[in-house]
């Protein structure tokens, strides 16, 4: 199940050589981690996807939250119908997952069911 973090703000901050290399080294490996996300051999390759936004209000609030989905791939390669199996804070979260998942591209001729991913929001304090 592949896993997002749609942080809303990263902040940089000017620190020492030591915690630079640190920092950078984290970075990296964070970087590496995200680009690596598995794919079940049965799911047909995702073409295009893209991100839900931050919420206005859970942003500005700090709100954190999660939603997991369950949804099928049509034969033209797109969603259809997105089963909502958790989201918390409820309903806070699940508009934005759908208007994002509505233009997301598989390959064609590859119709799935019961596909499943996770959305995990995380605010950054300033």
């Amino acid at each position: 199940m592949a896993v997002w973090n749609t942080g809303y703000i990263v902040r940089i901050r000017p620190v020492g050589i030591k915690m630079k290399r640190r920092l950078s080294l984290l970075f990296l490996l964070s970087a590496l981690a995200v680009g690596c996300s598995q794919q079940k051999a049965d799911e047909p390759r995702q073409l295009v996807t893209v991100y839900p936004r931050y919420p206005e209000y859970a942003a500005a609030n700090y709100i954190k939250g999660l939603v997991e989905v369950k949804f099928d791939i049509g034969a033209d390669g797109t969603v259809t119908r997105i089963v909502f199996l958790r989201s918390e804070p409820h309903n806070l979260f699940r508009d934005e997952v759908v208007k994002a998942m509505a233009k997301w591209r598989f390959e064609k001729n590859s119709p799935r069911q019961g596909v499943k991913r996770q959305f995990i929001f995380t605010p950054s304090r300033p």
